[in-house]
């Protein structure tokens, strides 16, 4: 449930970083949380996290050093099951996006390439004939990846403020 506006919480947060974790649709070889405390997003291996969740002794394991690295940050964030200081960053979903496509396409201001567009958008293709038809019109192209991103960070957004967080933008 949402929090009332005046009792979220300022955090820094890079939103592009957030949208980014959420855009990572494959969880199979890395996770991705937010450190609720500093703004953070984090990725770490699932087969540490599994490793850790199983109380394997991580130095008998076959991790790499680079991974066991990243142990107590991996520990902090399996410890933390009330979700006090870390929170997982969920996936989009893939319908979210093809609605972002669908909507993208009906502002297209020329009839005859709108209607390309929205055919490509409903192809059953799995967005390549989109990105394929994306490729012959730069300008539309640059103008969806701008859309996207734009939306994108709204989305974060809103996953930011169900957990009471207001985002404060990062200086770069």
């Amino acid at each position: 449930m949402a929090q009332a506006p005046d009792s979220l919480r300022g955090l820094p947060v890079d939103l592009d970083e957030v949208a980014a974790a959420m855009d990572h649709l494959d969880r199979s070889e890395t996770d991705h949380f937010l450190n609720l405390e500093t703004g953070e997003v984090i990725t770490l291996s699932t087969r540490l996290l599994n490793a850790v969740r199983k109380g394997l002794k991580l130095e008998d394991t076959d991790l790499p050093e680079w991974q066991l690295e990243d142990a107590p940050l991996a520990q902090a964030v399996v410890r933390d099951d009330k979700g006090a200081g870390f929170a997982r960053i969920p996936e989009a979903r893939w319908t979210e996006d093809h609605r972002l496509k669908v909507r993208f396409a009906q502002a297209i201001k020329h009839e005859a390439l709108r209607e390309k567009v929205a055919m490509a958008v409903y192809a059953h293709d799995g967005g390549s004939l989109f990105e394929q038809l994306l490729v012959g019109y730069p300008q539309l192209r640059a103008a969806w990846y701008r859309y996207q991103a734009r939306h994108k960070r709204e989305w974060a957004k809103r996953w930011l403020i169900l957990l009471g967080i207001e985002p404060l933008e990062l200086d770069l």
